[in-house]
Order: C-alpha cells, then sequence, then structure tokens
C-alpha cells in the first residue's frame, strides 16, 4: 500500500512526493525501499544523492540494484552520460528486468 501511494504520488506531481519517498528509505519493505529509489531517481537525484547511496548499500539486492540504477541515471542527466530512460511505470523497474 505504501508502494503504491508513493507511485500515485509521483505520477500526480505531488510536491512534496521527494519527502514522502525519503521518509520511505528505512521502511521494513524492501519493494517500498525499492520504489523510494526510483522514485527519489527521477525526482531529483542530486537531493536525493545522501539517500540513494544509503540504498545501494541495501542488504536487499533488488533495493541496491534500483539505487545504483537510480544514479547513474542521474549521472547521465547531468551530462554525464547518454540520455537516460524515460522513466516508465508500465513496466518494472530496470533493476528487476532480465
Amino acid at each position: 500500500m505504501r508502494r503504491n501511494a508513493l507511485i500515485t504520488l509521483y505520477k500526480r506531481g505531488d510536491p512534496d512526493v521527494f519527502e514522502h519517498a525519503v521518509s520511505l528509505v528505512e521502511d521494513d519493505s524492501d519493494r517500498v525501499r525499492e520504489w523510494a529509489a526510483i522514485v527519489l531517481g527521477r525526482v531529483d537525484t542530486d537531493r536525493a544523492r545522501p539517500e540513494l547511496r544509503h540504498l545501494a548499500a541495501d542488504d536487499s539486492d533488488v533495493v541496491a540494484r534500483a539505487a545504483q540504477s537510480a544514479l547513474e541515471d542521474g549521472a547521465e542527466d547531468s551530462g554525464q552520460g547518454p540520455a537516460p530512460r524515460s522513466a516508465r511505470f508500465d513496466q518494472p523497474p530496470a533493476s528487476r528486468r532480465k
């Protein structure tokens, strides 16, 4: 439910979505932490770098991969690499694609 609420806030462009995502960085659910990383990376990677680095060291591989992907996409956005993949919620996050 918390994951779905976060995704809905992101889709609606809620101005407080960043703060909501940050509040979920320590959530018990790895799926919630995974989507917190995804949303943080898509909303404001530069501001979220400390949280994303923390999540990149998460014990859950899916969380760590999502955070690392967000950090890499953020580097691409800042001109340090090719254009980032589009943010789509109708596909699994890059961290879970095979």
